[in-house]
């Protein structure tokens, strides 16, 4: 049992990492296809938690291909399944995507809800990750809720948490989306000084299409402080 066991896990390692080598290469079609195939390894194992990332990796592909239910579907099994076994990792991330199909649905209540409650478990296991991501996404969702007060203090709480990480995409994201926030409130000197700090980091990390972005939203802001 275990040599067959061994063997099992082994070949659903192989097929999990070809889907994530698709996944990079955005060929979502294959990447279900070799999930599939890890997945059916893996069951008879009764590694719950290695069933659960297997899982994840399918509803985060629904969700780059907006196929909103059944990702919703999948997390929220995921979700009972790692409560079930104590995977709080797998856990936190479950209520973070839900939060993001919530509010892909304009259920903005819910998505907070479960951002959260998406926060507490990050913060009480300390998982910076889903920390700084929860409170980026709640940004977003406040910004939608034009309430940019809120808004704002998260994302600066998602810098925060971000920083401890050195994910330096985050929080070029984060000094952008605050750069918006100055722009709606019709503060262009203070969006500038945001949009040129996103673009150094797009620099600094190499990220073309994140540069070329922001160098837009830095023409505009000048642009509009040159009229005034």
């Amino acid at each position: 049992w275990e040599e067959k066991t061994g063997s099992r896990t082994g070949l659903s390692a192989v097929f999990k990492s070809r889907a994530a080598s698709c996944i990079e290469r955005a060929h979502w079609d294959s990447s279900l296809a070799f999930l599939e195939k890890a997945a059916e390894y893996i069951k008879d194992t009764g590694m719950k938690s290695v069933l659960c990332e297997i899982s994840l990796m399918r509803a985060r592909i629904f969700l780059e291909l907006e196929k909103n239910d059944e990702a919703e579907t999948v997390f929220s099994e995921v979700l009972v399944t790692s409560r079930h076994i104590g995977d709080k990792s797998s856990e936190t991330r479950c209520l973070i995507n839900l939060a993001i199909t919530a509010s892909r649905k304009s259920d903005l209540d819910k998505a907070m809800v479960l951002y959260t409650d998406a926060l507490q478990l990050a913060e009480k296991t300390g998982d910076l990750y889903c920390l700084a991501r929860a409170y980026n996404n709640s940004g977003h969702v406040y910004m939608k809720k034009k309430e940019f007060d809120a808004a704002y203090d998260c994302f600066l709480k998602s810098v925060s948490a971000a920083e401890k990480i050195h994910d330096q995409g985050l929080i070029l994201y984060c000094f952008r989306n605050i750069g918006n926030i100055f722009r709606e409130r019709g503060e262009y000197a203070c969006a500038l000084e945001y949009y040129r700090k996103s673009l150094g980091i797009a620099e600094y990390i190499r990220n073309r299409k994140e540069a070329d972005a922001a160098g837009a939203l830095i023409s505009q802001a000048e642009s509009f402080l040159n009229r005034v």
